[in-house]
């Protein structure tokens, strides 16, 4: 009898152990590669329910677990019941651990690893496909961006952290909806600078946000909230910039730490910026956003039918590609609508770039927003939406 209850005793213990350990590394075969990723489901997922789905991604050289501990998610996940998901980047070829954003060697292609794993996923857990987010530090920001702009059927909101959109991504494909981001950035940032790349390869922290703001249609006069600086030891300071008034409430949110580096905010084994906790932000903020309440992009017919400046637009009609008559001090953001309002191109302009190309659209009227402003376009003489 006393063998029989220590017997119970201890295969008590052992589900509850089972029960507790919700950290899994795991693997899975994608283009006959083996990739690694690390799971965290909160003890309260019981597979009865759909939950949300954070993927979070590491930087250079860095990994699955690590970004876990660092982004601090896994106490929030505790209380707000998502699963985390931290895949693993392949070694490329000096043999350090980096994302394939398109400009970088790597073996994988990236964004269809993170769909197949996201499709995987969903047959292992009960996942809610409206909620599922994506945040990253550093390169993992710029992956972030990248699969908002090539994945937006899949993910609801994005929240980079000191990370920034690259050119050469800009054109490669159009999100599908109005895209909910928060950007975290240290002006004083060493590794990836808060005014862009001089040589070219990343828009700075402004016009990364400001694509944002352009493609979702929000008000390009933001809101702008000191935060109390709770902390004189971490040598910076916090602005809490919203722009508003966007299409499905797509808001465009940035933490502007001033004097802040390279660093996640609230994580205390870095000298980083300890006013806020961007774990407790970046969840406050994505739980605001359903993928169903996300509508695609478009413009009123009616903005179209005006009378709207042709000036600036050269050739106008034209078959190919157009030209800017305008000189951008700093990248802008561009989207394109079909005369029904239909988003048919995003893209965005710079000091050595002001062309669109556009050979592969259908003849029409289209309507092109730079600042806030329409101007028309005439593609093969077309002259009336039927």
């Amino acid at each position: 009898m006393k063998t029989q209850s220590l017997f119970l005793i201890l295969a008590a213990f052992l589900m509850h152990e089972a029960v507790a350990q919700q950290t899994l590394n795991e693997t899975f075969t994608h283009n006959s590669i083996t990739r690694n990723y690390t799971l965290y489901v909160p003890a309260s997922y019981t597979g009865a329910d759909a939950v949300p789905l954070i993927f979070c991604f590491h930087g250079y050289t860095s990994n699955g677990p690590w970004i876990l501990i660092k982004s601090g998610l896994k106490p929030v996940a505790d209380t707000a019941g998502f699963i985390i998901v931290c895949p693993q980047a392949l070694e490329n070829t000096v043999g350090s651990t980096s994302w394939n954003l398109g400009n970088l060697p790597g073996s994988d292609n990236d964004v269809d690893f993170v769909d197949s794993l996201y499709h995987a996923l969903r047959t292992s857990y009960s996942i809610d496909t409206n909620r599922v987010y994506s945040t990253g530090f550093s390169q993992g920001g710029f992956m972030s961006y990248i699969l908002a702009l090539q994945k937006s059927a899949i993910f609801t909101a994005i929240a980079p952290v000191s990370g920034c959109m690259l050119y050469e991504t800009l054109w490669e494909r159009s999100p599908i909806h109005p895209t909910p981001v928060i950007h975290f950035h240290g002006t004083n940032d060493p590794a990836v600078a808060y005014n862009g790349n001089v040589y070219g390869q990343y828009l700075s922290v402004e016009a990364s946000i400001g694509y944002w703001v352009n493609y979702n249609h929000c008000s390009t006069e933001p809101e702008i909230i000191q935060v109390p600086n709770l902390s004189t030891d971490d040598h910076s300071t916090v602005e809490h910039i919203i722009y508003s008034g966007c299409h499905g409430g797509a808001q465009v949110e940035l933490f502007k730490i001033t004097g802040g580096l390279h660093y996640w905010p609230g994580f205390e084994q870095e000298p980083g910026n300890m006013d806020i906790q961007a774990a407790a932000e970046i969840w406050k903020f994505f739980s605001r956003y359903r993928l169903s309440d996300l509508k695609p992009t478009f413009l009123e017919p009616a903005e179209i039918s005006e009378n709207i400046d042709e000036s600036v637009v050269l050739p106008n009609p034209a078959s190919s590609g157009i030209r800017i008559e305008n000189s951008f001090n700093s990248s802008t953001s561009y989207p394109m609508y079909s005369c029904v309002g239909n988003l048919v191109k995003p893209g965005c302009f710079d000091q050595c770039n002001n062309t669109i190309a556009f050979s592969e659209l259908a003849a029409g009227i289209n309507a092109l927003r730079i600042d806030g402003m329409l101007y028309k376009q005439v593609k093969n003489l077309v002259v009336s939406c039927t």
